[in-house]
C-alpha cells in the first residue's frame, strides 16, 4: 500500500475527529459497536449504490473518498476494540474532553502497509457481516483482524479509485 493513502487516512481522520468533536468514540462509548459497524454499512452501501448507477454522485464526495472514509471507520473499530479490551472506559455524557481511543487509532493505519488484498475475499458486505458476528461471539481478536483486513481492502480500492479519477478524461 502507497505510503500516500495511509499518510491520507490520517490526515482525514485527524481533521474529521476535530470536526465530529470525537464522535465515533463517544458513539461507541454510548451504544457499542453496533454505532459504528450502521457507519460502516452506510459507506458500503453508497459504494455499492455508486457502482451500479455509473453516474456522477450528486453528493459531492467522491467514490474514492467514500472508500477512504469506510477504511477510517473500520480502522477506528478496530481501535476501540483492541482500547476496549485493556482499560476501563466510562460513558462520557458530558462536555468534558475526551481523547479516548485517538493515540490506539493512529497507531494503527501503519500495520495497513503490510496488508496485501486478497483477490478471493468476500465482498464487502459479507466481511462486514463477518466482523458483527465475531463481535456478538466475544472473539475480539477476530473482530479486529477483519476489521483491518477490510480497510485495507477500502485503502486499495480507494488507490485504485483515486487513480482513475485523476487520469484526464478525453
Amino acid at each position: 500500500m502507497k505510503q500516500s493513502t495511509i499518510s491520507a487516512m490520517e490526515d482525514i481522520f485527524r481533521k474529521k475527529n476535530h470536526d465530529y468533536n470525537n464522535s465515533a468514540h463517544r458513539s461507541f462509548c454510548r451504544f457499542g459497536p453496533v454505532s459504528l459497524i450502521v457507519r460502516i454499512g452506510d459507506k458500503l452501501e453508497r459504494l455499492e449504490g455508486l457502482a451500479r448507477s455509473q453516474g456522477s454522485p450528486q453528493v459531492a464526495e467522491s467514490t474514492a473518498d467514500t472508500a477512504l472514509d469506510a477504511a477510517n471507520y473500520l480502522v477506528m473499530l478496530a481501535a476501540e476494540l483492541l482500547w476496549g479490551q485493556g482499560l476501563e472506559r466510562e460513558v462520557l455524557l458530558s462536555d468534558q474532553e475526551d481523547r479516548g481511543n485517538i493515540p490506539v487509532t493512529l497507531s494503527l493505519f501503519p500495520m495497513l502497509a503490510s496488508l496485501s488484498p486478497d483477490k478471493s475475499a468476500p465482498a464487502p458486505a459479507a466481511q462486514l457481516q463477518g466482523i458483527y458476528n465475531a463481535i456478538n461471539e466475544r472473539d475480539t481478536d477476530k473482530a479486529i483482524s477483519l476489521s483491518m483486513t477490510l480497510a485495507g481492502h477500502m485503502a486499495y480500492w480507494y488507490e485504485s479509485l483515486k487513480d482513475e479519477e485523476e487520469e484526464p478524461h478525453a
